[in-house]
């Protein structure tokens, strides 16, 4: 599991990793499941995640490899487990003896609380106080993470595709001539097409299936995606649009749409089950290839920020607009329609017979002779 948008940097205590651990998780855990937390010097996280209930004693060195695995990837100093429930004990401590035959070094930070709706206690039963769980985390409420959902399977639904009216392969898709329009844009106001699109979505107009489709289109481009994922992974109501836009987006058009998605999830410290549902909706996909093997090699995703927050990006735009306007400035360069004359042809009028200026009506020749001068 990744790490929130700002990571907590002191050490942390157990009524922090309680209160915590279902917003990093982005769901309640059920009684028999484990929690746990790799830690790295000064109390930083290295990862998060929850062995569900399924996981038993007798498979607790099995389940282990999960935890030993990106522990001894990212230079851990400690784990720490939360046990929900009583039924829950041995397996922790049969999972405890796996970690520390495998990480010796843990054996002083491996501990286990015992959860009970809104308390805990350390140390399991016998003399261990029940203390009440503290309130939600600041850093949760300052990154506007979304409240837990209450079980995984709820947490997944939030995220699936939709297929109503005007959703999925019901989903309106934008015209070959808006195809032919955008790509004649350059990269930087494709951006801006994106940006206002995206803003649009995670404002009153709501996600809707010609801006999925325009905002698909546009993120065909290497170059604008990535742009655009620099722009949208640290505002929580941009990632919350994508993540709409890829729910309602045709099946044809919403491949690109997936990787972006999946990369803004990943970076903003969303549950990697859920980067995962959103990621594995596209396996050709480029992006969403390289989201899904960096969460299955536990890369925090404070590297992957650390990368965004360059000025790599924005070089790379400033590149392809001077292509673009070099490809555009040609001699032998396409055309683009002049918008203002194909207004004037519009207002001129056919030049028709009935058109054309004539003479006003003359009365006829009288055929009363007249007198004679």
């Amino acid at each position: 599991m990744s790490v929130p948008a700002l990571p907590p940097r002191q050490r942390l205590g157990a009524g922090d990793v309680v209160a915590a651990l279902p917003y990093y998780a982005g769901y309640q855990p059920t009684p028999g499941c484990i929690g746990y937390f790799i830690v790295a010097e000064a109390g930083e996280l290295r990862r998060v995640g929850v062995l569900p209930p399924a996981v038993t004693a007798r498979l607790a060195p099995r389940a282990a490899r999960t935890v030993i695995e990106p522990a001894l990837r990212q230079d851990s100093d400690g784990v720490i487990l939360l046990v929900y429930g009583q039924q829950a004990s041995a397996t922790a401590d049969a999972l405890t003896t796996a970690l520390i035959n495998r990480l010796p070094w843990i054996a002083n930070t491996a501990i286990t609380v015992d959860l009970q709706q809104d308390r805990y206690r350390v140390g399991g039963s016998g003399q261990a106080i029940w203390r009440d769980t503290p309130p939600p985390p600041v850093w949760a409420i300052a990154t506007g993470q979304p409240a837990p959902a209450a079980t995984l399977e709820e947490l997944v639904e939030r995220y699936v595709p939709l297929n109503g009216p005007g959703q999925g392969v019901n989903a309106a898709r934008i015209t070959s001539a808006d195809r032919k329009r955008l790509d004649s844009m350059s990269p930087s106001v494709r951006r801006l097409v994106a940006l206002r699109t995206i803003d649009a979505m995670a404002g009153r107009e709501g996600a809707r299936d010609l801006s999925a489709s325009r905002l698909a289109h546009i993120a065909r481009s290497a170059v604008v995606r990535d742009c655009l994922l620099q722009e949208s992974y640290s505002r929580p109501e941009r990632v919350e649009a994508l993540v709409q836009a890829t729910r309602i987006a045709h099946p044809d058009d919403v491949d690109p749409l997936v990787g972006l998605t999946a990369a803004a999830l990943y970076a903003a410290g969303h549950h990697v089950s859920v980067v995962f549902e959103i990621a594995e909706r596209s396996p050709g996909d480029s992006l969403s290839t390289t989201i899904r093997t960096a969460a299955l090699n536990s890369i925090p995703p404070n590297e992957i920020r650390s990368l965004l927050e360059t000025d790599k990006y924005r070089s790379q735009l400033r590149h392809a607009d001077s292509h673009w306007l070099e490809l555009h400035t040609r001699p032998d360069a396409p055309k683009v329609p002049d918008r203002r004359d194909q207004a004037r042809k519009k207002l001129q009028r056919p030049d028709t017979p009935m058109d054309r200026p004539h003479d006003p009506p003359r009365l006829p020749p009288s055929s009363v002779d007249g007198p004679t001068l």
